[in-house]
């Protein structure tokens, strides 16, 4: 069945942040996130819905009011594709504006979307199929005192997680006091990722991990240049995880050349959307690169992609995704993936296998078609 965009609607929603604010390293604190859903209407009656929600504009080289902008550059070139044609469309957009991901992800997930819906199969099945079994959640702990960083992990045990994120990035004496809390505080079973998000030098990240050991533990992102993990990788014994700074298929390539990492933490939005978030997603898998997949935030357009793209994913090196609703604070939408005992399993409904509740979001801001 061939179908065409007709109309491309835009809306804002903002996602309060339960708690009041989440920390990063370096003092950056984010109340409440802004959240951009995009409706694409076809000549065959078939919707599809995409969300894109960067982590604040202090994260990545991206912001709400960019993704915004991006889509009204791009919209007026999709009026009349085929929205099934994911790869082409991918090409048309990066011809008609080069970069802007997080822009380009809300529209890729709404063509998935919509042929998922066309083929009355569900986003996993005709992204590569369903691999066997539910995936592991890992949580997002904070950046707090070590006290209360113990506490949201000891909230997270209790809905059945045995993987936790733990935030860090500030002085060698506050990160350690972190990470020994934690880590003592720990279960048998459980393994843990120290994410950095780029707030370590070379140096503090040394002294730091100096300090620290455990079979159980991977260390994400500690430096802002690729030069500083790399080297910071051969100086250490615990696997390293990459995030921020590979977003493209000559990033993971360079990567895979020098040794750069023992695993990649995939988000959605970071990369450009599911279509190329499954290029390097195929790239690590032949590689042997372990996967974390995820998104840089979002409620549950967002949280349906990333299950969809992590269930279709080997399981051999598959090891986590996060579930961004932990930072809504509302819910835009039905049907999100049920999560049981700290693991979730993608929809059996066709495409994302959600629908938007459009009340919630109230009038688009934008209209385009």
């Amino acid at each position: 069945m061939s179908v065409e965009i007709t109309r491309i609607a835009v809306y804002q929603a903002d996602l309060p942040v339960p708690g009041g604010a989440y920390h990063l390293s370096g003092g950056r604190a984010f109340p409440h996130l802004d959240s951009t859903l995009v409706k694409i209407e076809t000549d065959g009656g078939v919707t599809g819905w995409g969300e894109s929600c960067p982590f604040g504009p202090v994260y990545l080289p991206a912001h709400a009011l960019g993704v915004r902008a991006g889509i009204a550059e791009l919209a007026p070139h999709l009026i009349g594709q085929d929205p099934t044609a994911v790869e082409r469309l991918g090409e048309l957009m990066d011809a008609a504006l080069p970069g802007h991901f997080h822009a380009k992800s809300a529209l890729d997930l709404a063509f998935w979307d919509i042929a998922g819906k066309l083929a009355d199969r569900p986003v996993c099945e005709i992204m590569g199929g369903r691999a066997a079994g539910p995936i592991d959640l890992i949580s997002s702990v904070s950046c707090e005192t070590p006290e209360k960083m113990v506490a949201i992990v000891e909230r997270f045990r209790a809905e059945g997680y045995r993987a936790h994120s733990i935030k860090v990035g500030g002085t060698v004496e506050e990160d350690l006091a972190r990470i020994h809390a934690v880590l003592e505080a720990g279960r048998p079973g459980e393994v843990y990722q120290i994410d950095v998000n780029r707030g370590w030098t070379l140096d503090t990240a040394l002294r730091v991990l100096g300090e620290v050991t455990g079979n159980n533990l991977t260390i994400e992102q500690p430096c802002a240049t690729y030069r500083e993990c790399l080297a910071l990788k051969r100086h250490i014994d615990l696997p390293l995880m990459l995030d921020e700074i590979v977003t493209t298929p000559e990033d993971l390539f360079r990567v895979l050349r020098d040794d750069g990492a023992d695993a990649l933490n995939i988000k959605l939005a970071r990369v450009g959307g599911l279509t190329k978030a499954r290029r390097l997603r195929d790239i690590c898998a032949d590689a042997g690169l372990a996967l974390s997949i995820q998104d840089t935030g979002g409620a549950e357009v967002a949280f349906a992609a990333v299950v969809q793209l992590a269930q279709s994913t080997p399981r051999r090196v598959m090891r986590s995704l996060w579930d961004p609703r932990e930072l809504a604070g509302v819910e835009l939408a039905d049907g999100a993936p049920e999560v049981a005992a700290g693991a979730v399993a993608a929809s059996d409904r066709p495409g994302l296998g959600v629908s938007v509740r459009e009340e919630a979001l109230g009038e688009p801001v934008a209209v385009f078609g």
